[in-house]
């Protein structure tokens, strides 16, 4: 049997694709298909809105070549994606293949440009070159520009390199898009409006792990756990750099923006974390489908959107210009600003679940606006813990009632984002009391 939404709704959200009926056969083709679809849309959003905004973000090498070549990246990219949003609304033809070609011949000028820009800095500072600084970062943003293009051309004409699935050819143009481009310039952004170890730690995981990842399909041992185990590490160290570095944005929609970025990130490195898992281990715990709707929505709506449009609106190039950091302090006995984030969490953990994605979304805003409190050192670690608790209270409680005639997934998945909240908020809290600490007189 299915359960539906009347009886409880959280089934809808997370059993739709993987609570089936006995004796259902549409197979794995009928899952792929729902899953490209909703992948595509996604990466349409994408492309037309979190990619030209992080290219106008790139800044100069240095190199007077490779700059014109930049110059000409950012002026051709919105006309070329534009085209390659076209291609993607067409379907698969020749004649789609032709409209991603522009974008595929753009990108290959960024990635010439960051080549051209390596080479110079060989010639004249041979030992800067190996140290690891921000125009690695960049260098390695444009390269896998041009992969996940390479890739978006090869689905829309229908090629299947090395003879992967189309539904892989699909998920590598977005997953180089997405974390190999807009993530890392997102990155390269939070360090520059707040630098941190953390931070740079973070580009270098995602650097890393990005061709990892890669290697995992063409046979290395247990490649795609390591590289998701990177990549979402440092997707989730580049969370808490934008939720670290809201309050020194200008304005409070690109604050509001910043920590809704960072959050969503937070929430859904572990997802990517528990599919590889289960990919490595035979547990299939997260279909294609359920992870474009979840993980997916999450990094493309809550993260790469907020975040390319946050940076568009806080263009802070005067370093002197931004306020001192200093550490927020809280008076003895002062609860409600544990009660508020306490209640704020328990809400959306419930929510989220059993509300939909309009719940969910109302609690992300929600809770980013807690974050522009001056008292956010508190409010948002406690919320994190209520929601870790709430999340994981519905989900057994929606296990237990699907027991007779109920075919459900291994929620070890779901389970872990609400542990991996709970730890993270914690953690938080005990972070920001000793920091109190040292603070005091």
């Amino acid at each position: 049997m299915r359960l539906d939404s009347s009886e409880f709704r959280v089934h809808n959200l997370l059993w739709k694709s993987s609570t089936v009926r006995v004796g259902d056969d549409r197979g794995d083709a009928y899952i792929f298909e729902r899953g490209q679809i909703v992948i595509s849309a996604l990466f349409g959003v994408v492309l037309l809105i979190a990619v030209p905004l992080a290219v106008r973000q790139l800044g100069g090498t240095g190199d007077p070549l490779a700059d014109r070549l930049l110059g000409l990246v950012r002026r051709a990219a919105f006309p070329a994606i534009a085209l390659l949003a076209v291609a993607f609304a067409l379907g698969v033809s020749p004649i789609s293949g032709l409209l991603a070609v522009p974008w595929l011949i753009v990108a290959s000028v960024g990635a010439l440009a960051a080549g051209i820009a390596a080479l110079s800095l060989a010639r004249h500072e041979p030992r800067a070159l190996l140290r690891p600084a921000r125009h690695h970062v960049a260098w390695a943003a444009l390269v896998y520009l041009a992969i996940g293009a390479g890739n978006a051309a090869a689905d829309r004409f229908g090629i299947q390199p090395f003879g992967f699935a189309p539904t892989i050819v699909l998920l590598t143009a977005v997953h180089f898009h997405v974390a190999g481009f807009v993530l890392l310039v997102v990155g390269l952004d939070v360090e520059r409006v707040r630098p941190s170890r953390i931070t740079l730690v973070a580009l270098a995981s995602v650097v890393v792990g990005m061709p990892v990842t890669a290697a995992g399909f063409f046979g290395v041992p247990l490649a795609n756990l390591l590289g998701a185990v990177l990549v979402a590490g440092g997707g989730a160290g580049i969370g808490v750099g934008l939720v670290r570095a809201s309050s020194l944005r200008r304005g409070i929609p690109a604050r509001v923006l910043s920590v809704v970025a960072g959050l969503s990130l937070l929430l859904a490195m572990p997802l990517a974390v528990a599919y590889a898992i289960g990919q490595a281990t035979g547990n299939l715990w997260l279909d294609i489908p359920v992870m474009a709707r979840t993980h997916g929505a999450l990094v493309v709506l809550g993260f790469a959107i907020p975040a390319t449009v946050g940076m568009a609106m806080d263009r802070r190039i005067d370093e002197g210009r931004r306020p001192a950091v200093r550490p927020r302090q809280m008076g003895r006995g002062r609860v409600r600003p544990y009660l508020l984030g306490l209640v704020v969490g328990l809400t959306f953990g419930v929510a989220w679940l059993t509300g939909g994605t309009v719940a969910w979304v109302l609690g992300l805003a929600t809770v980013a606006l807690l974050a522009l409190d001056q008292r956010r050192s508190v409010l948002v670690p406690v919320a994190l813990v209520g929601f870790g608790a709430a999340t994981t209270a519905v989900l057994r409680f929606a296990d237990a009632r699907c027991q007779i005639d109920c075919v459900g997934p291994d929620l070890t998945p779901w389970l872990l984002l609400g542990g991996g909240a709970l730890a993270m908020g914690t953690v938080l809290i005990l972070w920001n009391v000793r920091r109190m600490r040292a603070a005091r007189p």
